[in-house]
Order: C-alpha cells, then structure tokens, then sequence
C-alpha cells in the first residue's frame, strides 16, 4: 500500500468498479490506531449532520495500525472497515453518544524508543478499557433519562 496517499482513496476504486464510476464521494482518512477510526466517522457524521452537506456520499475509513514485539503478534489486528454514511443507511448513527478518552500508559511508544513495537501492559490495558466503557455507558444512561441501553438500541458497536 502507497502511504502517500488517503486509504480513501483505494476503497474509492470500488465506486469506480461497481459504482457507475461514481467518484465525488467525500471521506477522511485518521493514521492512527484505536480512536483514529472512530474520530473519522464522527468527522463524517458530523458534516453529513451539517447545513453544508449537499446530498453526497460521505465515508470513514477504520484500521489497525498497531504494532508489536513479534511475542504479541497474535494480538495486532488485521483488520479495515468502511462505513458509509448516506440518507437512510440500513445502520442509523444516532446523535446521543459518550465519549472517554484519559491519559494512561497502558499502550505507548515513548519519545527515542527503539522500536516501532510500543512498550505494553495488557492487563492494565484491559482494565483501562473497562473503565472507560463503564464510563461512557454511565454517561449515555444519563443522556436518555437513565432508560436501559441495550433495550432502547437495535445494535451497539464496541472497539476493543
């Protein structure tokens, strides 16, 4: 894969294959891993939630970027997805949403590391996660008048 450019930019040959050449598709690309899939979607959501959106296809790239010590190599994901936004999309994204994001060091490649692997605490990691999905649950019950989520909601999605 050529770096150089958006990973948008290759998932647009399948508008161009199968979609009448459709190419005025707008999308972000966020080279990170974990949240940098969510942020683009929310980016797109947002604009599509916009009084400057016209109408168009917008889409958000999701991948995992992560690195690790070849010991860990069977917990790097291999993964990419696409989620394209359009009026009545058989998947609704909902304004209600919670957010956590702390500053741990569970997961880090610190400044001069030697490595592209980042230095890890798996069980901490777990732990942060935990937390931060407590957190955001406590937060979207408050959100929707304390009503059980997973009653209220046809699917919930999760990144662990």
């Amino acid at each position: 894969v050529d770096r150089s450019k958006s990973m948008k930019s290759y998932v647009m040959d399948i508008f161009e294959r199968y979609g009448d050449g459709e190419s005025n598709v707008e999308g972000v690309d966020q080279y990170n891993a974990c949240y940098g899939g969510q942020a683009a979607g929310l980016a797109v959501l947002s604009w599509v939630e916009s009084d400057r959106w016209d109408g168009r296809y917008g889409i958000a790239v999701a991948t995992d970027i992560s690195e690790a010590h070849p010991f860990f190599i069977a917990f790097v994901g291999a993964a990419t997805t696409a989620t394209l936004f359009f009026p009545d999309a058989p998947l609704a994204h909902h304004s209600q949403r919670a957010t956590c994001i702390l500053h741990r060091l569970d997961f880090c490649k610190p400044v001069g590391w030697h490595d592209m692997a980042p230095v890890t605490d798996g069980k901490y990691s777990v732990e942060c996660y935990l937390d931060a999905l407590d957190s955001c649950y406590k937060t979207l019950r408050k959100k929707v008048n304390d009503r059980e989520l997973f009653q209220i909601t046809d699917y919930n999605v999760f990144h662990t």
